[in-house]
């Protein structure tokens, strides 16, 4: 099952890269989804321990 996805694209206004990180397990208590914004471009990799990080501390 997937149960990470990262989605990025360009915000046309302020030319950030914007992240939408979603996960796909239901009891995920970031299941909704966690945007980030960054004025420079970041590796997924990067993106995804900033999610996985904040995972943690959440507790799950």
């Amino acid at each position: 099952m997937v149960t990470i996805r990262i989605a990025s694209e360009e915000d046309e206004i302020s030319h950030d890269n914007v992240f939408k990180i979603t996960c796909g397990n239901p009891g995920c208590p970031l299941h909704s989804g966690r945007e980030f914004r960054y004025a420079t471009k970041r590796a997924d990799i990067d993106v995804y321990n900033t999610f996985v990080d904040e995972y943690a501390r959440a507790g799950a």
